[in-house]
């Protein structure tokens, strides 16, 4: 029997429910699966707090966000995982919150993993808003540089969803939809 800590008990279970929906299941499968959502729901694993953030998300600054650095998904994909967990892909609205972010990712050894964030640009070339609506901050400090004298977003129509590039120290870069890379997640309050 596999065992998860108590934290990934919602993660392991969303996972499951779509390996069943995609790959099919039968009635007995899906009965197990409707017992362990009513365990989950009635057990303590369900309201574990942890700084004031709900499990699996955890305070970074003034934000509960969850670094899903088991997972490696395109942007549409990793937006639905969050939704999965009551979040949205994150908004980084401020330099603070990017600096908190910055700081949680090298203090918590994830540096080697590029985060998706909510931010596309993808309804209109250049215009770069978050899955709210609200515009994306531009320049520095929160766009990293492509040359030292070339600051992004660089990408066009071909890349038009926003990612917290680890070889780009973490600034935001415009970047392809489809790559996989891991989703950073930010609690829907």
């Amino acid at each position: 029997m596999v065992t998860f800590p108590k934290m990934w008990i919602p993660v392991a279970l969303t996972l499951v429910c779509t390996h069943l929906l995609v790959n099919g299941f039968e009635g007995e499968q899906w009965s197990r699966v409707q017992q362990l959502r009513e365990q989950i729901e009635d057990s303590e694993a369900a309201n574990i707090v942890r700084q004031g953030c709900l499990e699996p998300y955890v305070t970074v600054g003034d934000q509960c966000l969850f670094f899903a650095t088991f997972a490696e998904l395109s942007y549409q994909d990793a937006r639905q995982m969050c939704h999965s967990l009551d979040g949205e892909l994150a908004a980084v609205l401020t330099a603070t919150r990017l600096k908190n972010i910055i700081d949680y990712i090298n203090e918590n050894g994830i540096a080697g993993h590029s985060f998706w964030l909510g931010g596309s640009d993808a309804a209109q070339e250049g215009v770069w808003l978050w899955t709210d609506g609200q515009r994306v901050p531009m320049g520095a400090p929160f766009w990293g540089f492509v040359k030292l004298d070339v600051l992004e977003p660089d990408g066009g129509a071909a890349e038009n969803c926003l990612l917290l590039n680890a070889d780009g120290f973490h600034y935001f870069r415009d970047s392809s939809c489809s790559l996989l890379r891991t989703p950073l997640c930010m609690y829907a309050q």
